[in-house]
């Protein structure tokens, strides 16, 4: 992890995944553990000072109540999200000068936002004149010989920030369009699971998984971070994860269905 944002998108989308679990666990002691993983991974977003991975944890920390917090509606869940958010606002309340002057003093954001877009202006050259792409890991040798200059900006050779575009300048349409199907059939995959009202490990898993990857990718849109190796291997995992548990509900409800048919049909009662 090269860069204080990265390690901040590496401990938002874990922290998110953690949170998962606290909500999850029956007993106050396995909760906490879970929680004291969400509270450090908190706490490491707050000292790198990334806006980008700040605001995502929260985002994630909110999708991830909204999915499960109504499946385990119990005295243990209330008292730890009570917990969870007078200690949040403790290290809020500590760390307000940092983030007063990180978000609001130390850098313009909207000035930072619009020379970063002048990287995306890049990708779309390179596109114009590449359709197939410029090739994998070439968007910097390009922005060296032609494309920053180009676009008038002040150190050539930077990589797109935004995924999405650093994709259309490499790998051209045709990469675009692949990738756009790819994240489709994961979104297919594990959104869905965030409204599921099942109760079961596997579904909180895949809910918090899903929340993970999708604040993870709001800061792949913004910052360069998706193709570090522990970041990419995380999101590896966390599909590897939600893959897994849509197949074992597939098959359980296939069972279920088996099931209920034989129910109806006990002649075919013996053949299961």
């Amino acid at each position: 992890l090269g860069h204080p944002n990265s390690l901040g998108t590496f401990m938002g989308m874990l922290g998110t995944l953690m949170f998962g679990f606290t909500l999850f666990r029956k007993t106050f002691i396995s909760s906490a553990l879970f929680g004291i993983a969400t509270a450090s991974c908190l706490v490491s977003v707050l000292l790198t000072i990334s806006r980008g991975a700040l605001s995502a944890m929260v985002m994630g920390i909110w999708t991830v109540v909204s999915a499960l917090f109504h499946r385990y509606l119990n005295l243990k869940n209330f008292t730890i999200l009570f917990l969870g958010s007078l200690l949040a606002l403790g290290l809020f309340f500590v760390a307000a000068d940092t983030i007063t002057t990180r978000f609001l003093g130390e850098q313009d954001a909207v000035s930072d936002i619009q020379y970063r877009g002048l990287y995306n202006e890049e990708a779309r050259m390179m596109a114009a004149d590449h359709p197939l792409g410029v090739g994998m890991g070439n968007f910097s040798t390009y922005s060296w010989l032609k494309y920053g200059r180009a676009v008038s900006l002040n150190e050539y050779g930077t990589q797109a920030h935004n995924l999405w575009y650093l994709t259309l300048g490499e790998l051209g349409y045709p990469g675009l369009i692949a990738f756009i199907f790819y994240w489709l059939r994961c979104a297919s995959i594990g959104v869905p699971f965030l409204f599921r009202r099942n109760k079961g490990m596997i579904y909180a898993a895949a809910a918090a998984a899903t929340a993970a990857i999708l604040i993870g990718h709001i800061q792949f849109m913004l910052q360069l971070s998706y193709r570090q190796t522990s970041i990419f291997m995380l999101n590896k995992i966390l599909l590897g994860m939600i893959v897994a548990c849509w197949y074992i509900d597939r098959d359980t409800r296939r069972e279920e269905r088996a099931l209920r048919a034989a129910q109806r049909n006990p002649n075919a009662l013996g053949r299961l």
